[in-house]
């Protein structure tokens, strides 16, 4: 099934969190000191490059913020997002930054909204391009919308980059999230014929296919993904770091340098500042992803623990991405549960005692009032002491 994949051996992790995608979600303002906190904990997890921001006349208030970030000496590579005018180039070269992300559409429809033309877009690129290259800038180049983009004119496009600049990446966006996987990984595939400049790709999860997109691109020869940490961005949010890293690990066996066993704690960093934002429900990071309330399944864990099997019952166990097993209190739960977590706590219960409990809990979370963990805790302090009333 994967003898037509071309996998690189290693796949770079461009991080947006702090950029345009990643502040544009509704309501979001990074502070001086969360975009800093934010940065420092992208390097310690071992992003391959850190976009700090935009540097646009639009926002001038971030500028001394992205200046520190570049003063921190990060081993990521410190880019920044910027205008298609020499002027923000030149404040990119004097806020100390390593590389630039300069972007112009590829659709018609978005040319046409930007009232230019293909030969303007690409007369545009190249003069840019080289004048970026020309003052030591690395550059990131993005095809906005290349998903839209007429068949013909992108391959002229890309040709045209790859011929008349020094570009050192090729972005390929998904603008509009209307890509499927499999289009994606057809359209990476066409990409890589047309140049060997390495390729970036840029996906938008309107659909919820954001990560599985970008994989799609990886099996076709992309080099470099571009996430945000939880998915955060623009409208529905774009392809979440920690679900590429550790998918690409234990899928596809492909390593991105990240540092898995960090990603629950940078995932909390970045939630404190865009506030209580991810689903419990989230992947690899949240608060439910190795969570347990039937009691069969918490048997079964217990049983394939004591056996050296856990790996069996589970895609992959918590301690890789830093998170941790849950125990919920609940409708579901039985006496092999309750005593687990009992135990877990520092309590040893009988059977009796055991039972007592999962009949509170049972009646409490059919009346919609199923216990959090400081309620159970005190149900157990109390139990200590009475085996026969905890009203």
């Amino acid at each position: 099934m994967t003898a037509d994949f071309s996998l690189p051996e290693k796949v770079q992790i461009y991080d947006w969190t702090l950029e345009g995608d990643g502040e544009e979600m509704p309501g979001m303002v990074f502070t001086e000191d969360e975009r800093l906190e934010i940065a420092k904990a992208l390097d310690e997890v071992g992003v391959n490059s850190i976009n700090v921001g935009w540097l646009s006349s639009t926002f001038p208030e971030d500028v001394g913020a992205i200046r520190k970030v570049a003063k921190l000496g990060l081993a990521a590579n410190v880019e920044v997002c910027v205008e298609m005018k020499k002027p923000t180039i030149d404040l990119a070269i004097e806020s100390d930054m390593r590389g630039v992300l300069m972007e112009l559409p590829s659709s018609d429809a978005w040319i046409e909204s930007r009232h230019m033309s293909r030969e303007n877009i690409l007369d545009q690129a190249i003069e840019m391009i080289t004048y970026a290259k020309d003052h030591g800038l690395n550059v990131t180049f993005g095809l906005q919308d290349a998903t839209r983009a007429d068949r013909g004119f992108l391959e002229d496009y890309v040709e045209t980059l790859t011929l008349e600049t020094k570009l050192d990446v090729m972005l390929i966006a998904d603008s509009m999230s209307v890509a499927s996987p499999e289009g994606f990984r057809h359209l990476i595939g066409m990409v890589k014929k047309w140049t060997k400049i390495p390729i970036a790709v840029h996906c938008h999860d309107d659909f919820g296919l954001a990560t599985a997109n970008a994989l799609a691109a990886v099996t076709a020869g992309a080099n470099i993904v571009t996430t945000t940490v939880n998915g955060i961005g623009e409208r529905c949010g774009l392809t979440s770091l920690e679900e590429t890293a550790v998918a690409l690990r234990v899928l596809y066996g492909v390593d991105t340098g990240i540092k898995l066993e960090k990603l629950r704690k940078l995932s909390r960093i970045v939630e404190r500042a865009t506030t209580p934002l991810i689903s419990s429900l989230k992947s690899v990071v949240g608060d439910r992803a190795f969570a347990w309330e039937m009691d069969r399944f918490v048997e079964a864990k217990r049983t394939l623990d004591a056996s050296g099997l856990l790996k069996a019952g589970l895609p992959y166990e918590p301690d890789l991405v830093g998170n941790d097993f849950k125990f919920y209190p609940g409708k579901k739960i039985g006496v092999q549960g309750i005593k687990w977590e009992a135990e877990r706590l520092g309590f040893n219960l009988t059977d009796q005692q055991a039972e007592q409990l999962v009949d509170k809990i049972k009646e409490l979370s059919i009346r919609k009032r199923q216990p959090n963990s400081e309620d159970f805790l005190n149900m157990l302090k109390k139990i200590e002491t009475t085996s026969t009333d905890l009203t």
